[in-house]
């Protein structure tokens, strides 16, 4: 837990990524749900619901994104010095 404490640790980056893709793939059929389906639900209702919803999806979609392309840049880094050595 202390490599997670320092600044710059790039242990991190992987268990964003997996945080980030669970949360934003179990939120994403519940915005789904309530879209598709006809429930008894006003419009007013309806946005109230989805501005609730929405940002627990695309918070955690970008930090999946940003520390997806983050592992890769590392992955691709050490790759190529590799390849040189």
């Amino acid at each position: 837990m202390q490599s997670f404490r320092r600044s710059g640790s790039r242990s991190i980056y992987v268990l964003m990524l997996a945080y980030g893709a669970s949360t934003a793939t179990i939120v994403l059929p519940c915005i789904v749900h309530f879209l598709q389906e006809h429930l008894n639900m006003t419009s007013s209702q309806r946005l109230m619901l989805l501005s609730s919803y929405v940002p627990f999806f695309l918070v955690p979609l970008l930090m999946a994104a940003d520390a997806g392309f983050r592992v890769y840049n590392i992955v691709a880094y050490i790759e190529g010095k590799g390849k040189t050595e």
